[in-house]
């Protein structure tokens, strides 16, 4: 189309704009919404059948992992003493006396009580505000777990509609978009490792929902505020009667959201805070606008995050008594990943070092005052005996760091090694196709990879909380099969044929 002398074409205007959607349309009729609920739909059936397959469907958490910890410090909430680890509760204890599977669960565990600062308060006030409802029964400990259920369901609906968006908003093809959410649900379905955490009381699908609420959150930020060159093609997402331009700035309702969902990540397990440097500078390099402008945004964000986090982390320096935001467990948990036995386990954590401290301080700390302040003092044993084993083994770490990267991927064989091709051919899709997102969607893996290679692994537990993003990234494979079909009929069929 020609230009109009002294102005543009009413194409050219249309493309000027920015992209609107309304929030409700977005969760109804676009392809985000209706690929949110048909995947919401699918997969819940599909983690609550896991569920009740299980034997524990009404039994209180797993005697090995966290799950118990998590559920002491509930029930001390829920009895009002607040957020300790209160081992010696009697009502705590006669859930588990009656079965011998917690036998040496209670043994090694009678008679402690530790102020709770090394584990991060949202699953222990979830099950807190559901004993508030159901009391500490076996059906509150069903609750629990289909709550847990519901954050994996609603993390892969996510996924998959942030697939049909993305798809649809790039081919203008609904069967490319309707394809790639179906795969992205398939993945979230099939995925073994979600399994075991529908079971448990364990902070994943807590975690898990968070950050694909953050990341859902930017990409549709990002669509929203944007003014893409394709705008004029993607009719159901612009407003035709949209007569002013949107002020593409990081508006607090923005930066409320998606500080919020960093904030809350962060109290559910506290390594996200590891995350916010990277967070905040993939934020800015998507953004638009003036660097200024972009600043000021990120820092918007970053100051929700840190109030999010403010009161809790206020609540463990008056707790210790120290300047300790973080609670105990940094330097102890740490001493697991900087080890002989983490270097000889390909990076994976062990609990063998805390152990070994636990057992050697045991004699020093038996004069403190409470078990809080025993805990402190192995804390801080625990730092000077990592940094000595860092400088110890300077070598070691850079071979470590890869260790852990190797790990935090594992396995690759079967049915994981098809969804991580799958990934890597979504994630080039993105590259060519995204170049505005792609610092976002492919820079978020990349990020938790690095925070592993710094910190430690424990098997591939710390990618669960990304896993919602990688069903995604593999749903969006379609797109880089869709291009090479279109460019294959483009070469057979006859020129005058449009494909």
């Amino acid at each position: 189309m020609k230009k109009k002398q002294g102005g543009s074409t009413q194409s050219e205007i249309h493309e000027q704009r920015p992209i609107v959607v309304n929030a409700t349309n977005l969760l109804v009729s676009h392809p985000f919404g209706v690929w949110f609920w048909v995947g919401f739909a699918v997969l819940m059936p599909v983690y609550v059948w896991f569920l009740v397959q299980s034997d524990w469907l009404q039994r209180p958490p797993k005697p090995v992992g966290d799950g118990v910890c998590y559920e002491s410090i509930g029930t001390s909430l829920y009895s009002g003493r607040g957020f300790f680890e209160d081992y010696q509760n009697p009502t705590w204890r006669s859930m588990y006396e009656n079965d011998s599977a917690y036998t040496d669960l209670l043994e090694r565990s009678e008679g402690k009580v530790i102020s709770a600062t090394g584990r991060p308060p949202v699953l222990p006030v979830l099950i807190a505000t559901t004993y508030a409802f159901l009391d500490r029964t076996p059906s509150a400990f069903m609750c629990i777990r289909f709550g847990l259920v519901g954050c994996l369901a609603l993390s892969g609906a996510m996924a998959a509609g942030l697939a049909a968006l993305m798809l649809f908003h790039a081919t203008k093809s609904v069967m490319a978009s309707s394809l790639g959410a179906m795969i992205t649900i398939g993945l979230a379905a099939s995925q073994n490792t979600l399994k075991e955490y529908v079971t448990d009381f364990l902070t994943e699908p807590i975690a898990l929902v968070w950050i694909q609420t953050l990341i859902t959150l930017v990409v549709i930020r990002w669509f929203v505020m944007g003014k893409e060159v394709e705008a004029s093609s993607v009719h159901f997402m612009v407003n035709e009667n949209a007569g002013t331009v949107v002020d593409r700035k990081m508006n607090w309702r923005w930066a409320v959201s998606i500080g919020l969902s960093m904030g809350l990540a962060i109290l559910t397990r506290s390594m996200f805070i590891f995350w916010v440097p990277g967070v905040l500078c993939l934020i800015y390099l998507i953004e638009r606008g003036t660097r200024v402008g972009r600043m000021a945004g990120v820092i918007r964000v970053g100051l929700v995050c840190f109030l999010t986090c403010l009161p809790w982390w206020i609540h463990n320096c008056m707790s210790l008594g120290r300047f300790l935001p973080l609670g105990t467990q940094g330097s102890i948990a740490m001493l697991g990943g900087y080890s002989d036995e983490a270097y000889a386990d390909m990076g994976n954590w062990s609990y063998a070092p805390e152990l070994a401290l636990r057992r050697a301080m045991k004699p020093r700390v038996l004069g403190l005052a409470n078990d809080t302040e025993r805990e402190v003092a192995i804390s801080e044993e625990a730092s000077i005996v990592l940094r000595k084993w860092m400088f110890t083994n300077l070598q070691k770490l850079p071979s470590l760091a890869v260790m852990r990267a190797i790990t935090h991927w594992n396995p690759y064989t079967g049915k994981s090694l098809v969804w991580k091709v799958l990934i890597v051919l979504g994630a080039i899709w993105v590259f060519h196709s995204y170049p505005g997102l792609r610092w976002w969607i492919l820079g978020v893996p990349l990020l938790s990879t690095a925070i592993v290679m710094a910190l430690y692994e424990t098997g591939g537990r710390f990618l669960v909380p990304l896993y919602g993003h990688l069903f995604f990234l593999g749903g969006l494979s379609v797109g880089l099969v869709w291009n090479f079909s279109r460019c294959c009929l483009r070469r057979c069929l006859p020129k005058k044929v449009s494909v």
